[in-house]
């Protein structure tokens, strides 16, 4: 069991390393296109395009993970490597062939899709979306069979690999941004996306080839009967959430579409920022620990799983909170050296540093939320299609309620506070419905350690409000201020980290082995030559 701990959070922690290279390269996008483009009807387009893609690849990636994992991790145990080696090979065909017939519609009918994600765009933002939409559904083939691949290196414990092999579109497009001043507009970065795909495709076909090659093919088969892992009604209800992420993402684009030129721009600046923590943290630790939990389910191990659930509640706590106290104290100072500079003027930095703050929260809510939804959807006793239906309709029905009440008084500002009124939602009835089928996934005598992360966050915070006061409100300069959030956000750091260490909380303990194994594994590697 501790071997096994060990093992996790070595997977989180270079999982997590190479989100953070795609996160970084994800800001280093939005960045380029503020400061070359602007916040403007031309970024709208761009922009509303590159989401629906990218919404749909993630959800695809999801659903693959969700759906796909836990069988194959039966699979596995019972008719071993061989067996799920050949069930993958004739699903990848299925699956490209099928997101092959759904892009040609999507291509066909791009002008359609255009008007309902985008309803107050004008003639020409329609017509430039509809242009950069059709470069981009060319990557849908290629993501849909990566995702399914991607799932199941993630079953035989691969997880570092398909996170790699992400990083490479996004790093084709940081690649093209340094063409557009030699007179290449933003299809450049499309045409760059659909590259990078390409290549990110040909790097999953040589590592799922590799993976097989490498894991033992005649590892032992247990003699147990085969089991179902998922009935119809388990699949419908991830089916019902993914469509309820997609749904969510494009009403924010849809509303913020009604708010003028710049406002899908905008708001995808404001959500790229704040989207470094979860893209960081949560699906790293989700995507480990959701593998964890179905073979926890598989062996018939309950209590194990309870304990996985706790562990993954508080990994993805202890690593999400910090960052959300320093987006939420240094919102407007993050805006200003990131995005308030050459095209990006004054008005759509102030929207944008808004935003930050007001989805600042709504980080803590995505990491309790990723991981109580991988708890559900492993369980195959709860009634799933009652939990995701009755969540997704009331976080749905208070968005859009919320949306349509304050979207003329406060514009693109209505966008974000609605989507963080549905997440509370979503997150209070997942927890309500896991707290009434299988007890409170923390319960009062396990709550000790989430007591210490509160208190470690309020220290935390409280010193770099502290220094922020201080330091910073005086300062102008863009370097000096980012020094100075540097040195305010390590101390705040430090007091979370002395502060955790002195509550006994065990992330503390495993992070300080980590590194304590690392700086040892470098200085034998420096040692007398």
């Amino acid at each position: 069991m501790q071997n096994s701990s060990k093992k996790t959070s070595v997977s989180i922690l270079f999982v997590t390393i190479l989100k953070a290279i795609g996160t970084a390269l994800g800001v280093v996008v939005a960045v380029g296109v503020a400061n070359l483009f602007g916040a403007s009807a031309a970024t709208d387009a761009f922009f509303l395009a590159r989401r629906i893609i990218l919404n749909i690849s993630v959800a695809v990636e999801r659903a693959f993970q969700m759906l796909q994992v836990p069988p194959m991790v039966e699979l596995l145990r019972q008719q071993g490597l061989p067996a799920m080696k050949r069930v993958l090979n004739r699903q990848r065909v299925i699956v490209f062939g099928v997101s092959a017939v759904m892009t040609c519609l999507a291509f066909i009918y791009a002008q359609n899709l255009m008007a309902i994600f985008a309803p107050g765009f004008n003639a020409d933002q329609t017509t430039a979306g509809v242009y950069y939409l059709r470069i981009m559904l060319l990557t849908l083939p290629i993501t849909a069979v990566t995702g399914l691949t991607g799932a199941a290196l993630n079953a035989i414990h691969v997880f570092s690999l398909p996170v790699a092999a992400r990083l490479v579109p996004r790093l084709l497009i940081v690649m093209a941004l340094f063409l557009v001043p030699l007179g290449f507009g933003l299809e450049v970065l499309s045409w760059a996306a659909v590259m990078g795909t390409l290549a990110m495709g040909t790097i999953f076909a040589i590592a799922i080839h590799r993976a097989f090659s490498i894991v033992n093919l005649s590892s032992p088969v247990l003699s147990e009967p085969s089991r179902s892992v998922f009935t119809r009604k388990r699949v419908v209800a991830m089916l019902i959430a993914q469509f309820h992420v997609l749904g969510a993402s494009w009403i924010d684009m849809g509303f913020a579409s009604l708010t003028g030129p710049g406002g899908v721009a905008i708001l995808e600046f404001g959500q790229r920022l704040v989207n470094l923590a979860p893209g960081l943290v949560t699906s790293s630790v989700v995507m480990v620990y959701y593998t964890e939990f179905a073979t926890a389910l598989a062996a018939g191990e309950t209590e194990r799983f309870r304990s996985l659930m706790r562990q993954s509640l508080r990994t993805t706590l202890f690593m999400v909170l910090p960052l959300s106290v320093g987006l939420i104290l240094f919102s407007r100072e993050i805006v200003q050296i990131l995005l308030e500079h050459g095209s990006f003027d004054t008005e759509a930095s102030r929207r944008t540093q808004q935003i930050v703050a007001i989805l600042g929260p709504i980080l803590p809510l995505n990491a309790l939320l990723g991981t109580l939804s991988a708890a559900i959807f492993a369980d195959a006793r709860l009634p799933h299609i009652r939990i995701v239906l009755v969540s997704a309709v009331l976080a749905v029905a208070v968005r859009v309620t919320i949306d349509l009440a304050y979207i003329e008084t406060l514009g693109v500002i209505a966008v974000p506070i609605a989507a963080f009124a549905g997440m509370i939602v979503l997150v209070f009835v997942t927890y309500a419905s896991l707290t009434l089928w299988i007890g409170a996934p923390i319960k009062l005598s396990e709550s000790k350690p989430f007591i210490a992360l509160a208190l470690a966050t309020f220290g935390s915070a409280a010193t770099m409000w502290a220094l922020r006061k201080g330091m910073i409100d005086g300062s102008e300069h863009r370097i000096w201020m980012a020094v100075d959030i540097a040195l305010a956000a390590a101390a705040g750091l430090l007091v979370y980290l002395l502060l955790a260490a002195a509550l006994h909380l065990p992330e503390v303990g495993i992070v300080r082995r980590r590194f304590v194994k690392l700086s040892e594994r470098i200085l034998k590697n420096r040692g007398p030559r």
